[in-house]
């Protein structure tokens, strides 16, 4: 089992993921790598199995990164303009990223 799968196992995913409208899932670097296994990519899975839409939420979304299986996807460095911007004020970007994917 995968290192995603297992944790997803521990805190009870599908079952969090079950009454929900929507998941929002993230990740420090969302690139070409990260649909390969990592939670997101598991995250989105499980959501498409329960018929819920997934959206991912990265600091940075590298141009190889695959986002086919989410609803949605937006970078924190994009939103604030640059990847210092971004940390200089995560929490800020954070709440603007929440705001944009519910609008």
């Amino acid at each position: 089992m995968r290192g995603s799968a297992a944790v997803a196992d521990l805190i009870g995913l599908d079952a969090a993921i079950a009454g929900a409208d929507v998941v929002v899932t993230g990740e420090g670097s969302f690139d070409g790598q990260s649909a390969g296994g990592k939670v997101p990519a598991h995250v989105a899975a499980v959501a498409a199995a329960a018929a819920i839409p997934a959206l991912v939420v990265a600091g940075r979304i590298a141009p190889d990164a695959d986002t086919a299986a989410f609803a949605a996807s937006l970078s924190l460095s994009e939103l604030a303009g640059s990847d210092e911007g971004a940390m200089a004020d995560p929490a800020r970007w954070l709440r603007e990223a929440g705001a944009a994917l519910a609008g």
